[in-house]
């Protein structure tokens, strides 16, 4: 009976998997006219309530989301960077720990610490560089 009942469930959640993915696209017809339509119509709105100075308000809160979309490019981009050196630096970590016995037998252990340190290092120096350049843009306005 439980298996049953499973099957039934699978085949209700196959329908409706089809119905909502397969849904008539009259609602982003909806949302693409109702949004546009809708800015329009509050700053009509806003216009007649509060004068030409929120033609100015409108204009400035553009420009600086315009600003920000620079700032997030150039936090993102950054970040990447700084993942990569992370990323190095725990390999270098993790195939140091896989083979430390070996690694002390033949005398290769200082070696591979320095190799630790300098990713250790590098995945600092870009953690700073990426906070400094966060902290400039966004402490700038």
């Amino acid at each position: 009976m439980f298996t049953r009942l499973l099957s039934v469930c699978k085949c209700y959640e196959t329908i409706f998997t089809y119905l909502h993915t397969n849904q008539s696209p009259s609602w982003e017809i909806q949302i693409l006219v109702s949004i546009p339509v809708g800015f329009v119509l509050s700053l009509i709105l806003c216009w007649r309530l509060m004068g030409p100075s929120v033609l100015l308000g409108v204009a400035v809160l553009g420009t600086s989301q315009g600003i920000n979309v620079f700032v997030a490019r150039a936090v993102r981009n950054r970040e990447k960077i700084r993942r990569k050196h992370t990323d190095t630096r725990l390999q270098e970590t993790s195939q140091y720990v896989e083979a430390i016995r070996h690694l002390r037998w033949y005398g290769w252990h200082q070696h591979w610490m320095d190799k630790i340190i300098t990713a250790r290092q590098s995945e600092l120096n870009w953690k700073i560089i990426v906070s400094l350049l966060y902290f400039k843009y966004v402490y700038r306005y």
